[in-house]
């Protein structure tokens, strides 16, 4: 196990260095509903941790990722100036709140999983709920190189999905759509946290994990905050 995340660890510091190398670009697409996957073979989960909330991540958002059908998402860094930013803490999830609204969406959570020796980003999840369409917003930021095909699992408790990557960039591949309640569920009710699976360019299942502590009240505050403006926005 300690060769395999070794080795993602240097994939890490190559993706991240270099253009991507995989066996499919992202078509950058909305992804189509998650459809359960079968379960995972036994994989590495590499040496990490819940980065300082304190530390401004250089990844895209949610909010970022609620868009038009025709338009792009915001490059990541894009939406970093201009609208006034607060955030509270709620265990090992960030509430984060614009003022301007990005995209319609006032806030999000949000939580940075870095590489424990290097502090890389390995994985930042970003979920924010749309009152409007009823539906919650999901961005995951994954490092580059590896295999685009086999797509992103994740796993929480029995709940498993797998999504495609929408798009790569300099800053990572990005997982963006909406996702199911089922996910939203697992995640309020999980106690050992959870894990998104990748598969590395060797063949190899890696699984990053994450926390769902604070979880649950992160989520409930954003959900009350995002549908107590859009009340106050103007009709029509």
């Amino acid at each position: 196990m300690n060769s395999l995340i070794s080795t993602f660890a240097a994939c890490l510091a190559l993706g991240f260095a270099m253009p991507l190398v995989a066996e499919a670009a992202g078509t950058g697409d909305k992804p189509k509903a998650p459809e359960a996957a079968a379960p995972a073979t036994p994989a590495a989960t590499a040496a990490a941790q819940p980065a300082d909330a304190s530390q401004k991540a250089k990844d895209g958002t949610a909010a970022s990722a609620q868009k038009g059908k025709d338009g792009a998402a915001a490059a990541p860094g894009e939406v970093q100036s201009g609208p006034k930013v607060t955030v509270q803490q709620h265990g090992d999830w960030l509430l984060e709140c614009y003022d301007p609204a990005i995209n319609n969406v006032n806030c999000q959570i949000k939580q940075r999983i870095a590489q424990k020796d290097t502090d890389r980003n390995i994985l930042v999840m970003s979920i924010a709920f749309d009152p409007k369409a009823k539906s919650n917003v999901i961005q995951y930021v994954l490092p580059l190189d590896f295999l685009l095909t086999p797509g992103v699992s994740v796993e929480v408790g029995s709940y498993q999905t797998t999504a495609g990557v929408n798009r790569c960039s300099v800053q990572g591949c990005f997982v963006e759509g909406t996702t199911d309640d089922g996910f939203i569920k697992a995640m309020q009710g999980a106690k050992d946290g959870g894990r998104v699976v990748i598969v590395s360019r060797t063949g190899q299942k890696v699984g990053i994990g994450f926390s769902v502590i604070g979880f649950s009240m992160a989520y409930d505050e954003m959900v009350k905050e995002n549908t107590r403006m859009a009340a106050q926005q103007p009709k029509g």
